[in-house]
């Protein structure tokens, strides 16, 4: 600044000042410039220029006077009223891209605290409005999302640098419930929702209630578990997916460990504990883990588990490596047992298991491992003790029908086999008749599905009932 260019510098603000008044903003821009020539640095000139620009619907030399405006002397009081004052008028003018800009600009340069939260909150309640716009496209929501979450850490690391105080609880307790609700506003946008439900639960620990503190960060922690699932679910690039499994475990020690302050260990009682179990399970499955077995046990000590949850943990490992399939095979039992005990089974959620059941000790019907079908047949033949035993027409007909097709094609693989053989070399006699007495069993077995059939009985009957008594004649020639 020139000397003696203080009191001219004033003097052209004040004549820019007067000249917008008047409307006549041709002298009031030269003005301004004048204005600069003299002090560069005041912030006064730029809130002028700031001013015309707003009247002239000129928004980006408005942004630019803002920007400006914050890079005078961080010190100066007069920078950060007027700054203020530019996000108030920014308001009023509905204009959101300059109150942004100037709130941003208020909290860079702020040492006061309050400030600092009051801006925050001006600036989330600003960009909630843009979240609630449903019309907006999936990369604004995105983006929206993330200026938010970065507002919400930004006040994270602001309260580590107070002391506890009702009005810092306050404040922080604001924070907390804007991030729980943002989180719930996420949608598939699981990596941010995550991040949300984690600065609600660090948020939660500026709260003075021990037990009501713990108690909600478990809920965060399952929260961002869930979330680290579907985004691991969701993610294309394996490095990605890894992070996102490995940050559902963390999520997993972290609940583990407030139960372990709580109730020296883990809470039998609580009902979202098989849920959090099932996105360990999933986590541990696709990092290729060893202990999903020891997850099971864990499950079985749970109070009240329902089937489902079983289920569940069989689904999985069906769809996880061929190393899962005994712990896939486990879960499944465990599931049918929980449906036998109950007064009023579901049937069709029973036959699923079973059929999958099958499906994975079985295999194909042309299989060789006779291990694999001997533990078929054991679980076909509960199948029939099930049928016999409970009301007519419980298990779907086309359930039935497959279970019958299982059993009857492997049969007629055995069948079809001891013919080849014979026809190669009639000295395997001995071989044969066992393979024969094999075919006649499984094909027997499918007999006993058959009456099973209430409406579907007269399609198969005859042809079946024809091949039966072929192999029984077969049987009886070679003994």
């Amino acid at each position: 600044m020139q000397e003696g260019g203080s009191g001219v510098a004033k003097l052209q603000r004040n004549r820019a000042a007067c000249y917008i008044q008047l409307q006549e903003y041709e002298q009031a821009a030269e003005a301004i410039q004048q204005a600069k020539k003299h002090d560069l640095e005041s912030p006064f000139c730029h809130f002028l220029d700031f001013k015309l620009a707003m009247l002239l619907g000129k928004e980006e030399q408005a942004i630019q006077a803002v920007v400006a405006m914050a890079k005078c002397s961080a010190e100066n009081e007069d920078m950060l009223g007027l700054v203020s004052l530019v996000a108030q008028m920014a308001f009023e003018k509905s204009n959101r891209n300059i109150a942004t800009v100037a709130l941003e600009k208020l909290i860079d340069h702020t040492c006061n605290s309050q400030q600092t939260f009051t801006a925050l909150r001006c600036l989330i309640r600003l960009k909630l409005t843009i979240l609630g716009n449903d019309s907006s496209p999936g990369n604004e929501k995105v983006a929206t999302l993330q200026s938010l979450l970065a507002y919400v850490k930004l006040a994270q690391e602001k309260f580590k640098t107070l002391q506890s105080s009702a009005s810092r609880e306050a404040d922080a307790l604001w924070f907390m419930k804007i991030a729980w609700n943002l989180a719930l506003q996420c949608g598939e946008n699981y990596n941010e929702m995550g991040q949300f439900f984690d600065a609600c639960g660090e948020l939660s620990n500026l709260m003075t209630s021990e037990t009501s503190v713990l108690s909600r960060q478990k809920t965060c922690h399952l929260m961002a578990a869930a979330a680290g699932i579907n985004l691991a679910r969701s993610s294309k690039q394996q490095d990605e997916k890894t992070l996102a499994l490995e940050t559902v475990l963390k999520h997993v020690s972290g609940f583990n460990a407030i139960d372990q302050r709580l109730h020296g260990g883990m809470d039998t009682t609580d009902p979202t504990l098989p849920l959090l179990t099932l996105y360990e399970f999933e986590a541990k499955l696709h990092l290729g883990l060893p202990d999903l077995d020891l997850l099971v046990t864990k499950v079985t000590a749970i109070s009240h588990v329902d089937p489902k949850t079983y289920e569940s943990f069989a689904a999985l490992a069906i769809q996880g490596p061929p190393t899962a399939g005994s712990v896939g095979i486990r879960c499944l039992k465990m599931a049918i047992q929980q449906h036998l005990q109950v007064k009023q089974a579901d049937f069709i959620r029973l036959s699923k298991c079973y059929h999958s059941l099958v499906m994975l000790t079985m295999g194909a019907e042309s299989s060789s491992d006779m291990a694999s079908k001997e533990q078929g047949w054991n679980v076909l033949t509960e199948v029939l003790e099930v049928l016999d035993s409970r009301p007519k027409n419980s298990f779907p007909e086309m359930e039935v029908l497959w279970f019958l097709t299982k059993a009857w094609n492997c049969g007629i693989h055995f069948y079809r086999y001891c013919l080849h053989a014979l026809g190669i070399d009639n000295t395997t006699h001995q071989y044969s008749s066992l393979r024969f007495k094999e075919a006649e069993q499984w094909c027997s077995m499918g007999m006993r599905f058959l009456k099973h059939l209430p409406q579907m009985k007269p399609n198969y009957e005859e042809q079946m009932t024809d091949v039966y008594s072929e192999i029984l004649s077969r049987l009886q020639s070679i003994k």
